[in-house]
């Protein structure tokens, strides 16, 4: 009997060494249920503070009216590339004419009978004239220049240059750095004023690259005007349609109007300090909207799946936070990254776009991370519970029958047959079939893949406004008659002392660049000498006064310079490729600048960074992918499916706006060079890129 119980002990002994076992198996995978406590902690957390953050919610309201401020402190101010040939010029020019710096042209186009009203046209100029100069002389930073004002100042010889038989042109060179509100304002008032001014049978309008802004910021607030009534609406109808549930529509509205408002004003707040262009708003709000309506289905959708179910409210939301909280903050991260990456570019306007976007998104994210589940908290059953009252009273009265006939909507939904979600599992079952789906995407983008090196981009700044801008017809109209590079002229500067022997090197040089100029080598076509200056200095003929004139602009102790205005618009590719020659044929301490010149060596320096800023970004979404599914080989499929998409991306926007390939009149360019504007494809990148993950 002893030896018979001595065994006894033995199965507890292996209980207990099952049981530790057990335990000690279990020990690695307890970190396991790590995430599920995080959604729970933040269930918790948003339960606490529902009131808090829906009060926070609702002051945040109170600071809408600050939000149209932002369109006012939009700039489209341009700063010159890094060790670009402008910089090199505008420091030189700076040097030898410290009163031209930052100046910009604003050009005032009148047609009508000149010759038969004479007295008529002065009088419109002189009227305008000192209008501007009563109103914003501080604005100006140079005499006001047209025919008549020359005339009347006896620069007859001057004077010539500004008028044609059916045109005159009013030049006025202002201050460019008083920033985009001061300017617009003043750029405003001169067309006003030049409108109201104008005798009843003359045309008039004015052009240059700060009327382009404004006629810019105009089209952004129509655009935002247009995102409010249209966007929205059909928005909420997908997504009524979607949930069948339109109580919850609260969601979105409210996320939506939150991050917009509080984007807005910290934007405002940012362009204090960075360049925002009046684009970006317009971007903000639809990149957040879409955001918000995308995530607040996510939201909507899993809250539903859950009642579904029959679970607590709390745990719903806490269903919600394990799903869908889990997407936000994934997809939100990615795309931050990847507008973030936007400031790897040697350029103020790309800079500002990439801070202003990913402030917009990280505000999206935070509300529907914080706003949603506290709403669902406080009355998410109740705005489920109020459709399936009025929908049993609904079929209540429709049937004729008793409310214990009807079984509500929300809480089941039969499941329907769904053909992509068929053909999605037909891919993943079988290998086979993914490889087949595969090679019919290659083969289906591959046309327009192979056409995505082939971009040409255009850097004019009629494609920011709308069209057809007045800014834009005053162009065609001023590029008829007088050239359109009179609204952007190039400054060529000749350092050295002015002597004979520098007015005829320049001059040669001026000649061989083929385009009309005016500076102090010559006037009218008659070459000039320094005897020529010197004999002027006690005569007051108007040839005399001409000169003086020309030489007290033109020429200091160190330098002088030269006014070249072509015929072509200056921004375009015709432009554009006579700057490229005129660098060529520039020697030692010969400079050319001028607008078109800094924005032409921008989108150089531009492009010539942007493969680095693609692997970079690329390289992110990388590491990101990588350590949220804890997959090398998901992150690398992602990364080749993005360059697949991206490359069809960029070789549509070819086919379509560079070859036109479509004849769809809202489907082309607005100038007469084929090519993409040169902004929307480097952020369009970014988009596309967060878009796609």
């Amino acid at each position: 009997m002893a030896e018979e119980a001595a065994p006894a002990p033995a199965p507890p002994e292996r209980v207990e060494t099952v049981d530790l076992s057990e335990e000690a198996e279990s020990e690695p995978e307890a970190p396991a249920p790590a995430p599920l406590e995080v959604h729970k902690a933040w269930t918790r957390l948003t339960h606490k503070y529902r009131w808090p953050i829906l009060a926070l919610t609702a002051l945040s309201w109170a600071l809408a009216p600050l939000a149209p401020g932002l369109l006012r402190e939009c700039s489209n101010a341009v700063t010159a590339a890094p060790g670009s040939p402008s910089k090199r010029a505008n420091r030189a020019i700076a040097r030898a004419f410290p009163a031209s710096s930052k100046a910009a042209t604003l050009v005032v186009l009148a047609e009508g009978p000149l010759l038969a009203s004479y007295e008529e046209w002065c009088g419109f100029e002189r009227a305008l004239a000192a209008s501007i100069q009563t109103e914003h002389a501080s604005f100006l930073k140079a005499p006001l220049a047209s025919y008549c004002l020359l005339a009347d100042r006896n620069l007859t010889y001057l004077a010539a240059n500004f008028v044609s038989p059916e045109a005159a042109q009013f030049v006025i060179t202002y201050d460019a750095s008083r920033g985009q509100a001061a300017t617009s304002k003043f750029v405003a008032y001169v067309e006003d004023k030049a409108q109201s001014l104008k005798p009843h049978h003359y045309k008039v309008g004015a052009t240059g690259f700060d009327a382009f802004a404004r006629a810019s910021v105009e089209g952004e607030r129509k655009d935002l005007s247009a995102v409010d009534e249209v966007s929205v609406p059909l928005a909420l109808l997908v997504m009524a349609l979607t949930l069948a549930c339109v109580p919850l529509l609260v969601l979105p509205v409210v996320n939506m109007l939150t991050a917009t408002i509080i984007e807005f004003v910290v934007v405002r707040l940012l362009a204090k300090s960075m360049t925002i262009a009046p684009f970006v708003p317009s971007i903000m709000l639809t990149v957040t909207l879409a955001i918000s309506f995308d995530y607040s289905l996510f939201v909507c959708s899993r809250y539903l799946e859950a009642r579904r179910a029959g679970v607590s409210n709390e745990a719903r939301v806490d269903a919600v936070n394990r799903g869908a909280g889990r997407t936000i903050v994934v997809s939100g991260s990615t795309l931050i990254a990847c507008f973030l990456g936007l400031l790897c570019f040697p350029n103020n306007i790309l800079r500002g776009v990439g801070a202003a976007v990913a402030v917009g998104l990280a505000c999206a994210v935070l509300v529907n991370l914080l706003v949603s589940p506290a709403l669902l908290h406080v009355c998410g059953e109740r705005l489920c519970r109020a459709q399936d009252v009025v929908v049993r009273k609904v079929l209540t009265y429709v049937r004729r029958s008793t409310d214990e006939d009807y079984v509500p909507l929300s809480p089941s939904r039969p499941k329907q047959r769904n053909p992509f979600r068929f053909l999605s599992d037909l891919v993943w079952r079988d290998s086979k079939y993914a490889v087949a789906a595969l090679c019919i995407v290659v083969a289906v983008t591959m046309p327009a893949c192979t056409r995505a090196t082939h971009l040409r981009t255009v850097a004019d700044p009629v494609m920011v406004a709308p069209s057809p801008s007045e800014p834009q017809k005053t162009l065609d109209r001023l590029g008829k008659t007088f050239g359109a590079g009179a609204v952007a002229p190039y400054t060529v500067l000749f350092e050295g002392p002015f002597t004979d022997a520098a007015i005829t090197e320049a001059d040669a040089f001026l000649t061989a660049l083929g385009e009309p100029y005016a500076g102090p080598t010559s006037l009218n076509g008659t070459l000039l000498s320094v005897s020529d200056y010197a004999s002027c200095v006690f005569s007051s003929s108007d040839w005399c006064l001409s000169l003086k004139a020309l030489y007290a602009t033109s020429v200091t102790k160190s330098a002088f310079r030269a006014t070249v205005s072509l015929r072509a618009n200056p921004y375009s590719n015709r432009g554009l490729k006579w700057l490229k020659k005129a660098r060529k044929k520039c020697t030692s301490g010969i400079y050319i600048n001028g607008p078109a010149a800094g924005l032409s060596d921008v989108v150089d320096a531009l492009y010539a960074s942007f493969p680095r800023v693609v692997g970079a970004t690329l390289g992110v979404v990388f590491v990101l992918l990588s350590l949220s599914f804890k997959s090398v080989l998901v992150a690398a499929r992602s990364v080749l499916c993005l360059a697949l998409t991206l490359s069809f991306a960029f070789g549509c926007c070819v086919l379509i706006y560079q070859d036109h390939r479509l004849s769809i009149d809202f489907l082309t360019t607005r100038t007469a060079d084929r090519g993409v504007s040169w902004l929307p494809p480097l952020f369009f990148f970014s988009i596309v890129v967060g878009v796609g993950l």
